[in-house]
């Protein structure tokens, strides 16, 4: 346990989150090393939602890409203190960069983003699937929203159904 303490701490000093987390993550912890858990977990929970976007946009899960991204906004957003654990420089590099691909890829800004998250989940769930097409959807608006209308047509009847309607 010394050796992976000590080795997760020099990780840790070197930006390397994932090994000090790893090394650290179940160990009974003095307050220093928990700190740098709790520091290197807010930071890397961040961090995954952009390897999320970057692995479904290469697997071409374009809404799921972009549903990830949203979901790194309302994780920062959402968060008690910016600078929780002292992790302050390294989230605000994360937002940042999740701000950045918003931007140069969908023309989305941080408003923007803020304003879909607080729609409801239908409104949010359209906003993902037209804007990760490329298509405009506006935050706030009702000219989105289309009715389902059922198809005519044959019905889903059971036989004893079928029966009582003669």
């Amino acid at each position: 346990d010394y050796a992976d303490k000590r080795q997760a701490r020099e990780a840790f000093y070197h930006g390397d989150y994932e090994t000090a987390h790893v090394l650290l993550y179940g160990k009974n912890l003095n307050e220093s090393d928990q700190l740098i858990l709790s520091r290197v977990t807010v930071v890397l929970q961040l961090e995954r939602k952009i390897e999320a976007y970057y692995f479904n946009e290469e697997a071409g899960k374009k809404a799921i890409a972009l549903d990830a991204l949203m979901q790194g906004i309302t994780y920062y957003q959402e968060l008690p203190d910016k600078n929780i654990y002292g992790a302050g420089d390294e989230l605000r590099l994360s937002y940042q960069k999740i701000l950045d691909i918003l931007g140069q890829k969908y023309g989305v800004d941080e408003n923007t983003a803020l304003e879909v998250i607080a729609e409801d989940d239908i409104r949010y769930s359209q906003w993902i699937y037209l804007v990760a097409e490329g298509m405009e959807f506006k935050a706030g608006e009702e000219e989105n929203t289309e009715e389902i209308n059922e198809p005519e047509g044959p019905q889903d009847i059971l036989p004893e159904e079928e029966l009582s309607q003669e």
